[in-house]
């Protein structure tokens, strides 16, 4: 289909071309008699044209094709130096990010070195209940002692020390 399409275009500007050539001939202008500079400068022409898309290179259209440039330069400056300033910022980002990792994996690292294996929190749960049984052994013994023992019956004591003390001065 396009194929079709492409050469209708092609033999319309062939017509167009010799159309052109006749004219040019009418008023006594043979491109075949041309010097080769002014044929290179038409040929330039038209790949200016071709290239920019005016169909008239006078003034106006230049002007025109001028600011619309200028107006593609100055965005495309802008969208670069918006752009360069995302990088640098996600840049930034990327380094706080790094050294937050940096220092939760030097936290990870000294809790790893803190952290108590099972197999010793039963080792000293078990020491610390054998103590605690000791104790409470101990804190009985000493417990019914106190309970065997008077303390009314003891000042007594006490004090008939201090009056054998007096007595022997």
């Amino acid at each position: 289909m396009d194929q079709i399409k492409h050469c209708e275009e092609i033999s319309s500007l062939v017509k167009l071309a010799d159309e052109y050539e006749r004219q040019l001939k009418m008023v006594g202008i043979d491109l075949s008699d041309m010097p080769e500079d002014c044929i290179s400068l038409v040929n330039k022409y038209a790949e200016v044209k071709s290239k920019t898309n005016l169909h008239d290179l006078s003034a106006s259209f230049l002007d025109e094709y001028y600011c619309m440039k200028m107006k593609e330069h100055i965005e495309h400056s802008h969208n670069k130096s918006r752009l360069g300033n995302d990088i640098k910022s996600l840049e930034d980002d990327i380094e706080q990010e790094m050294q937050m990792n940096k220092s939760l994996e030097e936290f990870l690292e000294s809790v790893k070195t803190r952290i108590v294996t099972e197999d010793e929190m039963e080792k000293t749960k078990f020491m610390i209940e054998k103590q605690i049984d000791t104790l409470l052994t101990k804190h009985e013994k000493v417990f019914r002692l106190l309970k065997d023992f008077s303390l009314d019956h003891l000042i007594a004591k006490v004090d008939m020390l201090q009056a054998k003390r007096k007595q022997s001065k």
